[in-house]
């Protein structure tokens, strides 16, 4: 079994050398008006707000890195990690607009920049 600190300095190295750089690179959060109703990419992700979805697949990822380590490194199955990692962000994605929809007086007294509020 696995150390405390040797799964953090597995998780952390994770992060600083395959997970941060994709991550950092997203583009941040500005919604435009579609015209005439249509769908706007822009708007869908900024009504993700992009850091929420950032730390989705930070969790995801490590959470199957571990158990990967955790299993001897016998029990890969890249399949059922897609669609845990699909499922959980779907799931974020879900929340986080609920809260927008619930929280319009709130975001909009706060000054802040999101699609619903704006």
């Amino acid at each position: 079994m696995l150390s405390s600190a040797v799964v953090f300095s597995i998780a952390l190295l994770l992060w600083e050398s395959v997970l941060r750089c994709p991550l950092d690179a997203l583009p941040a959060a500005k919604s435009e008006p579609s015209p005439e109703g249509q769908l706007n990419i822009r708007t869908l992700w900024a009504l993700s707000r992009p850091h929420t979805i950032k730390g989705t697949v930070t969790a995801v990822t490590t959470g199957y890195v571990l158990m990967y380590l955790y299993s001897g490194g016998t029990k890969s199955n890249v399949a059922a990690y897609l669609r845990i990692l699909i499922s959980g962000v779907l799931a974020n994605v879900f929340i986080v607009a609920i809260n927008q929809l619930t929280d319009i007086d709130i975001d909009k007294a706060n000054g802040k920049p999101l699609p619903i509020a704006a």
